[in-house]
């Protein structure tokens, strides 16, 4: 019940080792209601450009009636991201990140130029390697250096389903899709590997 605090839990689920090959990771998320309970808000896939494998697109799945919910844009050869809002399908945050050694992003909202600071509490979030989850917690940087309030942390595994990873988060909003479609990436490496029979 580590999330209980918080506003939004998203579920992030990995692939096996054999699933079929038109099938993409998924977070799904779900807001807290006034009565505490979970309701299931949307559905967002992780997919690799077909042109050039060092980008990934994290973005609703289709079908849904989503007004306000951004896709983000990752380019693992530079370390950079964009987010593109709907309705007028323009660029609406860009920014760069870290994934290496101590997680952190840093967003710029392109309409009032504001940038938001994030970073991780400990280093080696992904261990270096795919053999466990991810694990952080992810804080907004103050101005004056120091970490402020938790924008997203990891949870557990679902006991039984090591493919699926448990995120908190108090919104919804670029600065927690931006790490999270991050983490979905990393969490369906790990997936791929935990799901693989063991050779020995």
């Amino acid at each position: 019940h580590r999330c209980d605090p918080y506003m939004v839990e998203v579920v992030l689920s990995g692939l096996t080792f054999n699933s079929p090959d038109d099938q993409a990771p998924v977070a799904t998320f779900y807001f807290r209601q006034p009565n505490d309970a979970l309701q299931q808000g949307y559905v967002y896939n992780l997919t690799n450009d077909a042109a050039d494998a060092s980008i990934w697109h994290f973005a609703p799945v289709p079908g849904q009636a989503l007004a306000e919910t951004p896709s983000v844009t990752y380019d693992l050869g530079n370390s950079t991201l964009e987010a593109n809002c709907p309705g007028n399908a323009s660029q609406c945050a860009h920014g760069s990140f870290k994934d290496s050694g101590l997680l952190s992003f840093s967003l710029t909202n392109v309409f009032n130029t504001s940038t938001v600071n994030l970073s991780a509490v400990d280093k080696d979030w992904d261990y270096g390697q795919s053999d466990d989850a991810p694990s952080y917690m992810l804080k907004e940087v103050r101005p004056d250096g120091s970490l402020g309030k938790v924008v997203v942390r990891t949870a557990v595994t679902e006991v039984g389903h090591c493919t699926n990873l448990k995120l908190c988060a108090n919104d919804a909003s670029i600065e927690t899709l931006a790490p999270v479609g991050l983490t979905l990436m990393k969490q369906n490496a790990y997936a791929i590997v935990c799901t693989t029979p063991n050779s020995n």
